[in-house]
């Protein structure tokens, strides 16, 4: 992503937010994608296959939880980052929404040098996940991951599991159907364990597993 622009789509229907982030955006040298009202998000999505997406957590024609599902549900957009902004304050709102797949909440009011640099992060830690696949894959199967013992202590049975399925690399539904458990119940489950290693985010636990083997790597 370093030489190549990032394109970002942006579901804002309050023009009043909407002239503040959208130009805020291409001043970074981002390519601004932007949906009306008549538009379906998720076929836009398809569409334009953006690198990043930012919602509004209050649009007025959709439901902007309904359409982060549907990207997480999306085999070909779930990999993209989705930062929620304008949400409502506090932690169960917040909570509410990265249990639904979401990387990052901003509640209200906007605040545009947050949102810059909660996308610099989520594109970061993206870059990071993709090159460290890419070297995994290259170099064959990769070994299987040796669980740190301060992380296996703080984790139930069923954690654990979730958290070795992660570093072997399943994904969520791949891991859905090996524990013949619904993608709710998975995501209560990945919220634990992130509460437990004090990371948040769809991408942070799998984050964490990367930055662990790398360090192990290194030694």
């Amino acid at each position: 992503m370093k030489n190549q622009i990032i394109k970002i789509l942006l579901l804002e229907d309050d023009p009043a937010i909407n002239r503040q982030v959208e130009p805020l955006l291409r001043q970074q040298s981002y390519e601004v994608v932007t949906a009306g009202s008549a538009d379906s998000p998720v076929a836009l999505s398809m569409q334009t296959m953006p690198d990043l997406i930012v919602c509004d957590m209050q649009l007025h024609h959709i439901s902007s939880h309904q359409f982060l599902i549907e990207v997480r549900n999306s085999m070909h957009l779930n990999h993209i980052p989705f930062i929620f902004i304008n949400g409502k304050p506090g932690w169960d709102h917040a909570r509410f929404a990265m249990n639904l797949g979401a990387d990052d909440y901003l509640p209200a009011p906007f605040n545009g040098q947050h949102l810059l640099m909660s996308i610099k992060a989520r594109l970061s830690r993206f870059r990071n996940i993709a090159d460290f696949s890419a070297q995994t894959t290259a170099a064959g199967e990769p070994p299987r991951v040796e669980i740190p013992a301060e992380v296996a202590d703080k984790l139930s049975k069923t954690e654990f599991r979730i958290y070795r399925m992660v570093s072997d690399g399943l994904t969520a539904q791949e891991i859905s159907k090996e524990l013949s458990i619904s993608m709710k119940t998975l995501e209560n489950h990945r919220y634990n364990i992130a509460k437990k290693l004090n990371i948040s985010g769809h991408y942070g636990l799998l984050h964490y597993v990367i930055k662990d083997q790398v360090k192990r790597r290194k030694r």
